[in-house]
């Protein structure tokens, strides 16, 4: 109810911070890696932004979005992807 609200009485226009967050994605394919992510603060959907690239709207609904404050956190590579969908932690594997 109150996210609905502050949708109504704050406009588009005004840009407002994005909700940071965490998820993983398979880098190159098979590297299990856990990164920033940065969603929309009206919509929930999902920015591509990064340390080298802040986008300034939302390309769903248009809400402005300020990126500028946002401390950028590296990535870690948790593992190698197995077929199952878990990951084998790279600590642990033997070349």
């Amino acid at each position: 109810m109150l996210k609905q609200v502050t949708n109504l009485l704050i406009p588009k226009a005004v840009p407002r911070k994005p909700v940071l967050g965490h998820k993983t994605y398979k880098k190159f394919g098979f590297v299990v890696t856990l990164c920033q992510s940065c969603d929309c603060p009206r919509c929930g959907h999902y920015l591509s932004a990064g340390p080298n690239h802040q986008c300034r709207y939302c390309d769903q609904c248009g809400q402005r979005v300020d990126c500028s404050n946002v401390k950028w956190e590296e990535e870690i590579e948790l593992g190698y992807a197995r077929e199952d969908g878990t990951y084998e932690p790279i600590k642990d594997r033997v070349v």
